[in-house]
């Protein structure tokens, strides 16, 4: 296991396919990355059902998208602020996905950030399936759009070391909040849990 944080581009790490095989995929780039701030993130509580008896837990960016375990495609995912206790998410066992029920969610300031992005357009983060998008709540859509940035990627390389976002992506953002679709705006927070999540 190596930590997210330590990923270099082009090194591979768990996805899931469209045809929902768990597969090896490669690091294109990275969207978003910050190494000495501090964001908030969800301390997302998870049990395993079926009688495995297995706890884990998983941190994740309340705008991020993450898919419910109830959805048979791979295209359909919500925010993680959309999460509720109860809700069953797509979780990684000796190689299989099976449910994992979601037991409580706090809200936790943690040091860093990091948002790689395969070509699946998906990732296996402490052993739960989850987009490799965030801020628009459509994976397909955005899944889509990247290809541009894939492009010049392909072009011109990606620099893991630059922590700033890059203008492609900003311009995408943009036309996606364009053509209509639900952003990720702000969340409130008081006594170190959430309150409500805010869209636009």
């Amino acid at each position: 296991m190596k930590p997210l944080s330590n990923i270099e581009i082009g090194e591979c790490v768990l996805v899931i396919n469209k045809e929902n095989k768990l597969i090896y995929g490669p690091i294109e780039g990275f969207s978003h990355l910050k190494r000495n701030s501090s964001f908030s993130f969800l301390l997302i509580n998870i049990e395993i059902d079926d009688h495995r008896y297995i706890t884990t837990s998983l941190f994740i960016s309340p705008n991020h998208l993450i898919f419910l375990a109830n959805d048979k495609e791979v295209n359909n995912a919500i925010f993680a602020s959309q999460l509720h206790s109860g809700d069953h998410i797509k979780y990684v066992y000796k190689n299989e996905i099976i449910l994992g029920k979601i037991r409580n969610i706090y809200l936790t300031i943690e040091e860093g950030y990091c948002a790689p992005f395969t070509p699946s357009g998906t990732i296996i983060i402490d052993n739960v399936l989850v987009s490799n998008y965030a801020s628009v709540n459509n994976h397909y859509l955005a899944h889509n759009v990247i290809k541009i940035y894939r492009w010049w990627i392909y072009l011109f390389g990606s620099n893991k070391n630059n922590e700033n976002i890059h203008w492609i992506l900003k311009l995408i953002e943009r036309l996606v909040q364009w053509c209509g679709i639900e952003k990720f705006s702000q969340i409130s927070m008081f006594n170190g849990v959430f309150q409500i999540f805010d869209f636009i």
